[in-house]
């Protein structure tokens, strides 16, 4: 009987100590990361309103453009504090003529160790007007 009672305490204990473990691993951290948004846009007609950043589906973040520079690209930069883990980042507020080249939206794992860093790329094409 006193083995028994070893054992099941043994295991029951076991059990415990693994559930507490698992418990842990799914929490997401309170600590907040930066993260750089970089926006390049090339092309005719570049969209000078700027974009805006959808993070989440919950926040959005404006996005200016600098003046294009000598051989037509223009770009723009957003700095953001997130909390640790996975993010949806998605460019918006594209104009009619202009793409974004690549993923739109973007999963991001932004982790502590890390400075995270996400570019996006936008192609604008002539706006052609009829006369």
């Amino acid at each position: 009987m006193n083995k028994l009672f070893q054992l099941i305490f043994f295991a029951s204990f076991f059990t415990f100590f693994i559930s507490c473990e698992e418990s842990t691993t799914g929490v997401q951290s309170n600590e907040t990361n930066p993260i750089k948004i970089f926006v390049k846009a090339s092309g005719s007609y570049i969209d000078k309103d700027g974009f805006t950043l959808s993070v989440d589906d919950s926040r959005n973040e404006a996005i200016t453009i600098a003046d294009p520079n000598a051989s037509g690209a223009a770009k723009g930069k957003l700095e953001l504090m997130l909390n640790a883990g996975m993010h949806t980042l998605e460019l918006k507020d594209i104009a009619a003529n202009c793409a974004v080249k690549g993923d739109n939206p973007i999963e991001i794992d932004n982790q502590s160790d890390s400075n995270s860093e996400v570019q996006f790329e936008v192609f604008c094409k002539e706006i052609l007007v009829n006369k």
